[in-house]
C-alpha cells in the first residue's frame, strides 16, 4: 500500500509525493489503496486537537490548508479511480 508522507518543515513535500504518484499512472486500485502515513496522520490529528484546544497560529494555518489541498486532490483521484472501476464491471 502506497503512503503519503509529508514533511511540515517543507509545504510542497507532501504534494510533491503525491503528483509524482499520479505522474506514474497507477492503477485505479492503487489510487484507492493510497493512505496517509502515520506520521502524517499524527500531524493531522495533532493539528485537530489544537484547533479544539487553542487558535491556530500562522504556520499551523498554512500547514492545514496544504493538508487540505493534497486532501482534495487525494479525493478527484480517487473518485476518477472508483468510476474507472465501476465501468469496468
Amino acid at each position: 500500500m502506497r503512503e503519503i508522507n509529508a514533511n511540515p518543515n517543507n509545504v510542497f513535500s507532501g504534494l510533491t509525493e503525491i503528483l509524482h504518484f499520479l505522474a506514474k499512472l497507477p492503477s485505479p486500485q492503487e489510487v484507492l489503496n493510497l493512505r496517509l502515513a502515520p506520521d502524517v496522520q499524527q500531524e493531522i490529528d495533532h493539528l485537530l486537537e489544537k484547533n479544539r484546544t487553542q487558535d491556530f497560529n500562522e504556520s499551523d494555518r498554512l500547514l492545514w490548508q496544504h493538508y487540505e489541498f493534497i486532501e482534495h486532490l487525494v479525493r478527484l483521484a480517487k473518485t476518477q479511480a472508483l468510476i474507472k472501476l465501476q465501468q469496468s464491471q
